[in-house]
C-alpha cells in the first residue's frame, strides 16, 4: 500500500539533521566490494591486545618519543582539543594493568608526569601482547621521519600492499606542507591534526618547546621501562 511505500521510502524532509548526516557519512564511507580495510586507533590498547593475541590480522604498532607524546596530549587538552579522561581514571588503568607502576602516581604528579605514567603503562601493556607475534610490526616514528621510503617499504609489504603514485605523491606534500593542497582535501578537519607537516619539525618539537624541569620529569617516569630501552636502541631516543 501506499502507507508502506512512504515507511521504507520517507520523504527527504522526515529526516533530522543527525539522521542525514549519518546517512551521508555512511554514503561516503561504507567500502565498496570487498577492499582491503585499514583502521587507525589511538590509545586503543584493549582492541589491539585481543586483535595481537586471537587474531593473524597483520597489525603496525607505531611507537613515538615518550616526551613528544605527552606534550602534544598536554598541550591538546590544554587548547580544549583533545580529552583528559584517561587522566583522571589514571589509579584504576594502572592497578588493572601495570600495578607495579603505582609506586610512580603520587599526589605531586604534574601533567606532563601523569601522561608519562599513561605512556609508559599503554606501551608496555602492547609490547608485552606483541612479542614474538609475525603479524606484528613494530614502527618507530623517528625512523619514519628520518627515512621515510624505506620504512613505508617495509610497512606496505607486512600489510601485503604495494606502493602507489599517490603514496609518493603524499610524501612530497607532507615534506612541502602544500598548503593549498590541505585546504582542498582537509576541509572540516582542525588544523592540529592535520597530516600534510612537515614529519622532521614534528619529530624534535618537544626538545624546542619543552623546557628541562618538564624533560626530567618525563624521563624520571619513562628512563627505565623496557619499551624506552627499545626505542633508545632502535630509534636512538634519549632523555
Amino acid at each position: 500500500s501506499g502507507s508502506t511505500r512512504n515507511s521504507r521510502h520517507p520523504r527527504p524532509g522526515s529526516f533530522s539533521p543527525a539522521e542525514r548526516l549519518r546517512m551521508n557519512f555512511t554514503w561516503l564511507y561504507t567500502p565498496r566490494g570487498t577492499p582491503l580495510v585499514l583502521f587507525k586507533e589511538v590509545e586503543c590498547e584493549r582492541a589491539f591486545v585481543t586483535l595481537a593475541e586471537r587474531t593473524a590480522v597483520p597489525l603496525l604498532y607505531l611507537l613515538r618519543h615518550p616526551a613528544a607524546v605527552v606534550h602534544s596530549l598536554v598541550e591538546g587538552q590544554r587548547q580544549g582539543r583533545m580529552p583528559k579522561g584517561r587522566r583522571a581514571i589514571i589509579h584504576a588503568y594502572l592497578e588493572e594493568h601495570a600495578p607495579d607502576l603505582m609506586e610512580l602516581c603520587g599526589p605531586g604528579l604534574s601533567d606532563h608526569g601523569a601522561e608519562a605514567l599513561l605512556w609508559r603503562a599503554s606501551v608496555e601493556r602492547c609490547v608485552r601482547a606483541a612479542s614474538g607475534l609475525p603479524q606484528v610490526r613494530m614502527v618507530f616514528y623517528e625512523r619514519v621521519v628520518r627515512e621515510p621510503e624505506a620504512e613505508l617499504a617495509e610497512m606496505l609489504r607486512h600489510l601485503g600492499l604495494s606502493s602507489h603514485p599517490q603514496v609518493d605523491a603524499f610524501l612530497r606534500e607532507t615534506r612541502s606542507g602544500a598548503p593549498r593542497r590541505r585546504l582542498l582535501r582537509e576541509i572540516g578537519i582542525d588544523p592540529y591534526f592535520s597530516v600534510f607537516r612537515d614529519g622532521a619539525a614534528q619529530a624534535s618539537r618537544w626538545q624546542r618547546e619543552l623546557d628541562a624541569e618538564l624533560r626530567r620529569e618525563i624521563a624520571a617516569v619513562v628512563k627505565d621501562s623496557p619499551v624506552f630501552a627499545l626505542g633508545s636502541r632502535l630509534a636512538d631516543w634519549d632523555v
